[in-house]
């Protein structure tokens, strides 16, 4: 999931165009947001017994990436649908706050 999350954010906010080490910088921080604004989308659709079984993933200390991706699109029927509208969603904010801040 958080390769196929990279590939849309670098493509999205144009990260191919920075330097790499910035790139990988920039990439990290805005992973980590958007997929806790995804994991937050999904949470709200889960049913209480989804949302417990959802918790033992998370609180796994391993927390395996592909167990989690898995109970994710067994549990959501539009996935990728949540996960680009959380993309799009998170790139307008930004665009946003970067005018305001103009």
């Amino acid at each position: 999931m958080q390769d196929i999350l990279k590939q849309n954010i670098i493509k999205d906010f144009r990260l191919d165009e920075l330097p790499e080490e910035k790139r990988n910088d920039i990439l990290v921080k805005m992973t980590e947001v958007i997929l806790k604004r995804i994991t937050l989308a999904i949470w709200e659709i889960l049913s209480p017994e989804d949302r417990d079984e959802l918790e033992e993933l998370l609180a796994s200390e391993t927390k395996d990436e592909i167990a989690i991706l898995n109970f994710f699109q067994t549990k959501v029927s539009d996935l990728d649908v949540i996960m680009a509208k959380e993309v799009e969603d998170f790139r307008q904010e930004s665009l946003e706050a970067m005018k305001d801040e103009s």
